[in-house]
């Protein structure tokens, strides 16, 4: 079965850009453009819960969205029903169907830190 036939999950995509330095000479990130609503695929990969210092899970996704979505690694997607937004983590990238020898889909790295 194909990766399309999965898409059909709503999934809204909000390009971001680092913002002026905060007092501490952190760079937050600021919203760029209005959020894309867009299909897609989410899959949990993997989750680690850290117990040293304070109780934090780390979370592991993956995204499948359609080959004509703008996804950048500072962006933020976030699912209907997920309390917390995703960070892009890393490059997103673009899978080519052998057959076609076109892009079938892109595939996006995501983690949620709580």
């Amino acid at each position: 079965m194909s990766v399309i036939r999965l898409m059909t999950q709503p999934v809204i995509v909000q390009l971001m850009e680092p913002g002026p330095p905060d007092d501490y000479g952190n760079t937050p990130l600021t919203a760029l453009g209005q959020p894309v609503d867009e299909l897609g695929y989410l899959d949990q990969k993997d989750t680690v819960e850290y117990l040293n210092g304070r109780d934090t899970t780390v979370t592991k996704w993956k995204a499948f969205l359609h080959p004509d979505s703008v996804v950048t690694p500072l962006a933020v997607i976030s699912f209907p029903g997920q309390a917390q937004p995703f960070q892009v983590d890393g490059q997103p990238y673009q899978v080519y169907n052998p057959r076609t020898r076109t892009v079938s889909h892109i595939e996006v790295t995501l983690t949620t830190v709580t």
